[in-house]
């Protein structure tokens, strides 16, 4: 690769092989600084040699190139969607080998313990500035074990209606009542339960169906059982 000066800009040539074994020469221009330019090109050279120092965001496009093509379309869609929205916001920027499972539950905890005064949607942004966890049987909120976790976060247009929406859905929620109450081991615990109380075979969380949103909504007490709209 070679990196020059483009006017007032910074451009970078490079060769690669393609699918078909054949060497081919591009270039990428508009770079506001050398040194950007540089960054650039460490990155696709980690890509291509599939480097695990390479970003998780460079990773997604190695994913999203190989997976894409290999699927239905409304498949990918619904998979692109939840890694755009949910996880590269989060981990987009962080290096594949710097990402640990602390990291990963950390991320799960913070989404866990959101609610809707979280959300400004003048201001298209969520803040984050707790964690939750469950304790001995409790569900307990904390603050984020470093200062650098609180922090706020921009969100697209599309992404404040969605959220806009499933909030709408929640019944009577408060604005300090965490918006995602049910867990996977929740919903594996209660599938489990329900299926041993009908004596029908126990499926996959996927193969439901359902609308999500349903099972988030508060939980009605029948005969003193807590029980999901869900189930």
């Amino acid at each position: 690769m070679a990196v020059y000066k483009d006017g007032d800009k910074w451009r970078v040539t490079y060769r690669y092989t393609n699918y078909k074994g054949e060497r081919k020469q591009t270039q990428k221009r508009g770079f506001a600084s050398k040194r950007e330019t540089l960054g650039w090109e460490r990155e696709v050279m980690l890509k291509s040699e599939s480097k695990l120092d390479m970003t998780f965001a460079s990773f997604f496009e190695i994913y999203e190139a190989d997976k894409k093509k290999r699927v239905k379309e409304n498949t990918w869609e619904s998979k692109s969607h939840v890694i755009r929205t949910k996880i590269l916001p989060y981990f987009g920027e962080r290096k594949i080998a710097e990402i640990e499972p602390r990291d990963v539950i950390a991320w799960q905890n913070e989404m866990l313990a959101l609610t809707p005064s979280d959300f400004d949607f003048e201001r298209n942004t969520v803040t984050i500035n707790k964690s939750y966890q469950r304790l001995k049987g409790r569900d307990v909120i904390t603050s984020p074990k470093t200062t650098k976790s609180n922090r706020t976060i921009k969100m697209p247009h599309f992404l404040c209606e969605e959220m806009q929406e499933y909030i709408g859905m929640l019944y009577e929620i408060s604005g300090d009542e965490r918006m995602f109450q049910v867990t996977k081991s929740y919903l594996h615990h209660e599938m489990d339960r329900g299926a041993k109380a009908a004596n029908v075979k126990r499926i996959r969380i996927h193969d439901d169906r359902v609308i999500i949103g349903a099972s988030q909504r508060k939980p009605s007490k029948i005969e003193g059982t807590e029980k999901l709209p869900l189930f």
